[in-house]
């Protein structure tokens, strides 16, 4: 390329000992920068100092620019190599620094240079606040991108959208939807001209808030102003309505989604098919896991525990062990709440002989069974007259060190007290006691029984 015919020509005047101007360095200079070779320009700038030629404001401003591209280390270093030499640095060097930092994650270290420098290098541009926020936003710090909002406005620097998009986004990355909001009404009210990235973060901040009203009227602004919706508006749009639990709004955007061929994702169709399980629309459930095989899409745990609680969910366990059974011969490794929704799904059925089976392979895979997957499987065992399989499950409960609670004690219970085994039912309701379980009705009146049938009076008079 030119910058290396420019400096190849440099080396021969240095090796000729022919005497070398500062325009001559500052044109190798602005080549490597044109070239992106900060390593070249890093060479040049030493043999320039070497050779006792002087740096001026176009030297300095070139150097610096041609190190945007490398780490920040090195941008850094000629960044202050040339500032301590008492050079007069303009905009265009510290945006270039700033660059660096910003895409090295280091927006502590842009805003500290850029508080040092203040207004020295010249008035900031609109590259260097969207530099400082941008930097700001990916590890969400959005007090301080209002900050530098705050300040383009006090100095009068001009905004534009994209410094806009960035504080947004760091609202939204900690779910401020107020200042999110705020952001987006200050934009219409300035006439700046919002884009998808704006909506689609003030969208997205909206469903961290929980505000899913919000977040559809921001959906419906797009469509209003002929913004062309994308994945990530409808996926936002569709996790704020599954939060809320509006699963048949949820349905009508994925069918829109589907009308205008917008590309779907496995997150759009994990929320629509969990949106599914909280309707009990195990048909519609099936249907969506179905399309993920036939989309770009591919299935995972999430989408598997969905379709298998949305089955469970809708009584249909025989579908819920099937998927179970396709997600344990795929390539998807299993986790505890798969294997919840399935064992659930059968508790439900009354089916404990796959409850059982279930909680076997969860121990052969060595997964961790929690409260839900101990509590479906003494209350399958209670409704199917296992009494000793309930007080085993509930001692390996106790080595597991998962905490008893009332639901969990209460079906152990029901499950001695259906098998006439009072003494057992005695000895669970000193356990509850002794480990401050809360007791509640169903436990007070099968212990009153347990003490009735064995005649210990002074039990039930305690």
């Amino acid at each position: 390329g030119h910058w290396a015919k420019t400096l190849q020509h440099l080396q021969q005047m240095v090796y000729r000992k022919i005497t070398l101007s500062t325009s001559m360095f500052n044109l190798a200079m602005g080549a490597c920068e044109r070239g992106g070779e900060w390593e070249q320009a890093l060479r040049s700038l030493s043999v320039m100092q070497r050779s006792s030629v002087e740096l001026n404001v176009i030297t300095s401003g070139a150097a610096v620019s041609a190190c945007k591209q490398s780490k920040w280390e090195e941008s850094s270093q000629v960044f202050f190599r040339i500032w301590m030499s008492e050079l007069q640095l303009d905009t265009a060097s510290l945006n270039a620094v700033l660059s660096a930092y910003e895409r090295g994650t280091k927006w502590d270290r842009a805003l500290h240079l850029f508080r040092i420098l203040g207004l020295s290098t010249g008035e900031p541009s609109t590259i260097t606040f969207n530099t400082l926020v941008s930097a700001c936003e990916k590890h969400g710090e959005w007090e301080k991108s209002l900050q530098l909002l705050s300040l383009v406005e006090r100095i009068r620097a001009k905004l534009n959208v994209i410094t806009c998009n960035a504080a947004i986004s760091a609202c939204e990355k900690v779910g401020v939807w107020e200042k999110a909001i705020q952001l987006f009404a200050a934009m219409a009210e300035t006439k700046l001209e919002f884009n998808i990235i704006t909506l689609n973060a003030a969208i997205s901040a909206c469903a961290k808030g929980h505000r899913w009203e919000k977040a559809l009227r921001l959906f419906d602004t797009m469509t209003l102003n002929s913004v062309e919706l994308d994945t990530i508006s409808f996926n936002a749009a569709m996790s704020a309505c599954e939060q809320a639990g509006k699963w048949e709004t949820m349905l009508h955007l994925l069918s829109l989604m589907l009308q205008n061929k917008v590309a779907s994702s496995t997150i759009t169709l994990n929320a629509a098919i969990s949106a599914c399980e909280t309707g009990s629309e195990w048909e519609t459930a099936l249907h969506l896991f179905c399309m993920l095989s036939q989309n770009t899409a591919e299935c995972d745990r999430v989408s598997y525990s969905a379709a298998i609680s949305a089955c469970g969910k809708g009584g249909k366990w025989e579908k819920a062990v099937h998927l179970f059974r396709a997600l344990a011969e795929s390539n998807i490794e299993m986790d505890t709440i798969s294997c919840n929704s399935t064992i659930s799904a059968c508790e439900e059925a009354g089916d404990c002989e796959n409850v059982l089976k279930l909680f076997s392979v969860m121990e052969q895979s060595k997964l961790q069974p929690d409260e839900i997957t101990f509590g479906a499987a003494i209350n399958a065992c209670a409704k199917s007259s296992k009494w000793q399989r309930s007080m085993q499950l509930l001692s390996i409960m106790a080595q597991s060190n998962v905490e008893h609670n009332t639901i969990i004690c209460n079906a152990a219970i029901s499950s001695c007290e259906n098998a006439g085994e009072w003494d057992k039912v005695l000895q669970l309701y000193e356990v509850m006691a002794q480990d401050n379980v809360q007791l509640d009705t169903t436990s007070f009146s099968a212990a009153i029984n347990a003490c009735e049938r064995r005649g210990t009076w002074v039990k039930k008079k305690k």
